[in-house]
């Protein structure tokens, strides 16, 4: 239920573009401070959200045996979204 009211607010394919966008982090503030407070919200909910879906213990263990970063990213970002 409050995934689909977030939604609206932000998707998760703009939670994705900011990450994208802020240059691993390093542009994350600017990134977040061109966003109305609902939509920081929107951001928060997302990052809460992904945050708990990547707590799996073999999704973990396949990104640390491959080990690059950017594989990590899309490891996970492929699994949480299935």
């Amino acid at each position: 239920m409050l995934k689909k009211l977030v939604s609206a607010i932000m998707t998760e394919e703009q939670f994705w573009e900011i990450i994208e966008n802020s240059n691993k982090g390093d542009y994350l503030k600017n990134e977040l401070s061109k966003l109305s407070k609902e939509e920081v919200f929107g951001y928060s909910y997302w990052w809460d959200y992904f945050d708990a879906e990547s707590y799996n213990q073999a999704l973990w263990a396949v990104a640390y045996t491959i080990g690059d970063s950017f594989m990590k990213k899309v490891i996970i970002r492929s699994a949480v979204r299935n």
